[in-house]
Order: structure tokens, then C-alpha cells, then sequence
């Protein structure tokens, strides 16, 4: 996939790995392994327009990669998402009336899934970093503390 990464590594587009099930149902004419992410929203989108039961409807895993190593080109960072069952989509036959049945999300409600997903992430990194900041600042204040009371 032709990319463009910048200083740190981050991709400018971020790119979807997807596991065999996801592959067979965004990915008719043939399976491809990694998609933009851009790509992968359209294919799910796709998919929720057209599929017409439960059947040919499964959950599914996909990787999203964030990061790569700008020597080698391969992935550093990615966030795994479960793309469950959560959305009810309708329906009207002839023969059944009308109905809903559990559907994966479209692509709106799955990229806000995965955006919180790496928010929580970035929030998490964020709040480590700020404990061990401040477990420092503490220790250096300790070790001052003794070094002024021996001192006298």
C-alpha cells in the first residue's frame, strides 16, 4: 500500500488488517488482507446496504494500524477492535412482514467504536505517563528533603 508516514512513524492513512471472516464479507472478488481504512469503511457500509439476513452477516476482528517502522515499513502500533452483533436492522417481506434482526454497525457507528477504542488508548498512555511524572517529583522531593536533614 503506498503510504505517507511522517516524522514519528504515524501513518497518514491509517490501514485496516482483517481476519478471514471480515475478508469474505467486504471483499467479493478477492480476498484482501489489509485495506485503507477509508476503503474498509465504504466495504462495510456497502455490506450493511446489501446484505438481506443474519447469515450472510458474522462478527469479525480487524487490526487497525496507527504506526510503522520507517526503515523496514512494517506495523508498530495497532489497536485490535471485536466488531460485534449491536445493530438492529429492518426489514419487510412478503412473506414475514416487517422485523428487525442484529446486524454489525455501519461505518458511522464503527469508526466512532474504533475512535474511542485508540482514544482510550492515547488517554491511558497519557495517564501513566502523568503517574510516573509525578511519582518522580515526589522521590526527587524525598531525596531532597533527607539531603537538607542531614545536612543539620
Amino acid at each position: 500500500m503506498n503510504q505517507r508516514i511522517n516524522k514519528t512513524g504515524e501513518l497518514e492513512e491509517p490501514f485496516v488488517e482483517l481476519d478471514e471472516i471480515a475478508q469474505r464479507q467486504f471483499n467479493r472478488k478477492g480476498a484482501h488482507h489489509f485495506m485503507k481504512y477509508d476503503d474498509f469503511l465504504k466495504s462495510v457500509d456497502k455490506h450493511f446496504a446489501t446484505s438481506l439476513g443474519s447469515l450472510d452477516d458474522q462478527e469479525y476482528e480487524i487490526k487497525v494500524h496507527l504506526k510503522v517502522n520507517k526503515q523496514t515499513l512494517k506495523s508498530t502500533e495497532h489497536k485490535k477492535v471485536a466488531v460485534k452483533k449491536t445493530e438492529k436492522k429492518q426489514y419487510t417481506s412478503l412473506y414475514f412482514g416487517a422485523g428487525s434482526y442484529t446486524h454489525t454497525p455501519n461505518a458511522r457507528a464503527l469508526h466512532h467504536q474504533i475512535s474511542k477504542a485508540i482514544n482510550d488508548d492515547v488517554k491511558m498512555y497519557r495517564a501513566k505517563k502523568d503517574y510516573e511524572f509525578m511519582q518522580h517529583k515526589i522521590e526527587m522531593e524525598q531525596q531532597r528533603r533527607q539531603g537538607f536533614e542531614m545536612d543539620f
